[in-house]
């Protein structure tokens, strides 16, 4: 497609113009190597991982390096890519990146496929938003953000913070080439320098491209006006897109609340989740993430970050009015591959996708999540531990009554050795429809 090569045009001739002593040249080389007593390996070392890992993945290697040339004291223009192989995946061997980024103080742009940055330490089941997680492959596309919050005044008690961002889904789906509007908008009230309360409003959107049933979508750009609207579709729709939401919009009410103590940093954190007026009103209550996270300021002993999430995932409106009951969260009656990309969940994780990569056969479900890590005897190790009480997916009008209980446990524990990093990885599955799985795995990181 024309957008990977001009990406990679500009990653094979950045270097000819760029001063050696303002640009720095990286990279990093993973290999790993994983064995399970079943077929499949346990939830955390499929799961949250950029889509690099599979279930029956048992050899993995990845190559990736940098180019960044700095402009400036804070601002700069970087290129990446990286070269993945995965012995389950088809093709065996894969671009995992490739793009180009530009940032300066207040704004940034990257264009191609990028990774999101790790936060809370990779402790998180999705990071900062239910709607965006580690867990799939980047979408390609432009990505435009502020790169700190930006005040609304002289006295900086309030700010803003806000992305763009659109792509294309070019994985083999119900809807072929399938485009991706997303925008996020936060308000940041800093009641002093040490505390903060931000509530913020994502957007997502899936629209165009072709159905294999319903045939080509509206893909103008009085089409693309209302799909930033979330306004309704016009004739050239399927019938419930002329009544609602033209595509299919996902929304997030996202409330953060953070503290700086004079030892550790605390953070408080809900999103919601929701697809149509009900949620937007907030019908769907409880329904959304809930969570803390505290981190020490001096990252010393046994314990020095810890993250506890809960979702609660049951309500899907039931009570609001007919029309806007039964919520399918991350589900479309025509895109319905869902929320998903190359068959792994875009958002959370939990929200479990069919086998076939046909849309999210898990989405009304209870998950508590704890993720711990510090230091045992001077070893960097990352704890992770959930449990999930899964109700599947609730088809109008009926609901299953009995869930299945699964807890999933990943440990990692790196070994540094004179020329790389060593990481031991262990991962156990507990679940009612299914015998124990136990795996483990070795993973050597060597950067340059």
């Amino acid at each position: 497609m024309k957008y990977k090569h001009i990406v990679r045009s500009l990653l094979l001739t950045l270097p000819t113009f760029l001063l050696a002593q303002e640009t720095e040249f990286s990279g990093r080389i993973t290999l790993g190597g994983y064995a399970s007593v079943r077929d499949s390996l346990p939830f955390w070392m499929a799961n949250n991982t950029y889509g690099r890992m599979e279930e029956d993945t048992r050899v993995m290697g990845l190559a990736e390096v940098k180019l960044q040339h700095r402009l400036g004291v804070q601002s700069f223009l970087e290129a990446g890519t990286g070269l993945l192989f995965n012995d389950a995946a088809a093709p065996v061997l894969r671009g995992d990146s490739w793009y180009l980024q530009y940032q300066n103080k207040w704004f940034g742009v990257i264009g191609g496929k990028k990774q999101r940055p790790t936060t809370y330490g990779g402790l998180s089941t999705s990071g900062e938003s239910i709607l965006w997680s580690d867990n799939a492959r980047p979408l390609p596309g432009v990505y435009a953000y502020t790169t700190k919050p930006i005040a609304l005044g002289k006295s900086e008690k309030f700010l803003i913070d806000a992305y763009w961002g659109e792509y294309l889904m070019d994985d083999d789906r119900y809807v072929d080439n399938a485009r991706v509007h997303s925008k996020g908008l936060t308000f940041i009230y800093r009641f002093n320098p040490r505390t903060e309360l931000s509530i913020g409003l994502e957007h997502v959107a899936q629209w165009a491209g072709t159905s294999t049933t319903t045939g080509k979508q509206p893909s103008g750009f009085k089409d693309y006006l209302k799909i930033i609207t979330g306004s309704s579709g016009g004739e050239g729709a399927v019938g419930g897109d002329q009544i609602n939401a033209l595509g299919n919009s996902i929304g997030s009410y996202r409330v953060r609340f953070k503290k700086q103590y004079d030892h550790f940093n605390l953070e408080l954190f809900w999103n919601s989740v929701f697809e149509d007026r009900s949620g937007r009103e907030l019908n769907n209550l409880p329904d959304g993430r809930y969570g803390v996270y505290l981190a020490k300021k001096q990252p010393t002993g046994l314990v020095h970050h810890m993250l506890y999430e809960f979702y609660y995932m049951k309500s899907h409106s039931d009570g609001a009015p007919f029309f806007s009951t039964g919520d399918d969260y991350f589900n479309n009656y025509v895109y319905q591959s869902g929320w998903t990309y190359h068959q792994h969940t875009i958002g959370s994780p939990f929200f479990l996708p069919y086998s076939n990569g046909v849309g999210i056969a898990n989405n009304r479900f209870m998950a508590h999540h704890l993720g711990i890590g510090g230091n045992v005897k001077e070893l960097p190790y990352r704890l992770l531990l959930s449990y999930n009480r899964n109700y599947g997916r609730r088809p109008r009008g009926t609901i299953m009554q009995e869930g299945k209980n699964v807890f999933s446990s990943r440990l990692d524990l790196k070994l540094p050795i004179h020329f790389a990093e060593l990481k031991v990885l262990m991962g156990a599955d507990f679940g009612e429809t299914f015998k124990p799985k136990y795996a483990a795995g070795l993973q050597l990181v060597k950067e340059f």
